[in-house]
């Protein structure tokens, strides 16, 4: 799998998303910070200085490079790390601290813009989802 994915960044067939912008060496200092840790408060400012790069240059890179801007890009991830967090059981409170929001009603308003639906109403469909085992 790592040989696939490496053939496929050196080739140039990764076109936008996670994989483009890794494969690019300054994105990749912003976007794997954003990974190793969701919940830090980060603006264009820091996010281009992780990539050595001017604000303007940098979201005008991770745009062509991800087809994200990094904002859209940071939320993203976050929602998704939020997503994996509820699904282990934590509560709503404790994820919106460990992904970056000040609050469970911060988090509730980024997961309806990225998703269309609450954190409880998407937790709900993923239980609806899991199949259940009858006797």
């Amino acid at each position: 799998m790592i040989r696939l994915l490496r053939h496929s960044i050196d080739q140039g067939l990764t076109q936008g998303g996670t994989l483009a912008g890794l494969a690019d060496a300054r994105l990749a200092k912003t976007i794997t910070a954003i990974h190793d840790d969701p919940a830090k408060e980060r603006d264009l400012s820091s996010m281009a200085a992780l990539a050595g790069m001017s604000r303007a240059r940098f979201a005008v890179r991770f745009r062509e490079v991800t087809g994200e801007t990094p904002a859209d890009y940071l939320a993203s991830w976050r929602v998704m790390t939020a997503q994996g967090l509820l699904k282990k059981g934590r509560q709503l409170k404790h994820v919106a601290s460990d992904v970056g929001y000040g609050s469970a009603s911060a988090l509730t308003r980024a997961f309806v813009r990225k998703l269309g639906c609450s954190p409880t109403e998407w937790l709900k469909g993923q239980e609806e989802t899991i199949p259940t085992m009858s006797a």
